[in-house]
């Protein structure tokens, strides 16, 4: 069984990570970070958040997680952060 460890997938490797953050009220891209990898050059320049989820699932990302980032003083979600991973 060893020698079928490493046939899914690209090995045993890492996954690309890209964390892209959003105003929740307007949709519009705060910021797109890679936390490994790079961000693909088709959708650097993506500004609202529907627009980036779907150029990063046409290259093959897939949404891992996504998370309430900021808030305002009244405890309202201002920003979300979605989690996006190719492996």
């Amino acid at each position: 069984m060893a020698s079928k460890h490493h046939s899914r997938g690209n090995g045993c490797g890492q996954c690309n990570v890209i964390f892209v953050t959003f105003n929740q009220t307007t949709g519009r891209v705060i910021a797109i970070t890679p936390s490994i990898g790079t961000i693909p050059p088709a959708c650097v320049n993506e500004t609202f958040i529907q627009d980036v989820t779907a150029c990063l699932l046409r290259d093959g990302y897939n949404i891992q997680a996504f998370y309430q980032s900021n808030f305002d003083s009244a405890g309202i979600p201002t920003e979300e952060t979605f989690v996006f991973s190719k492996c």
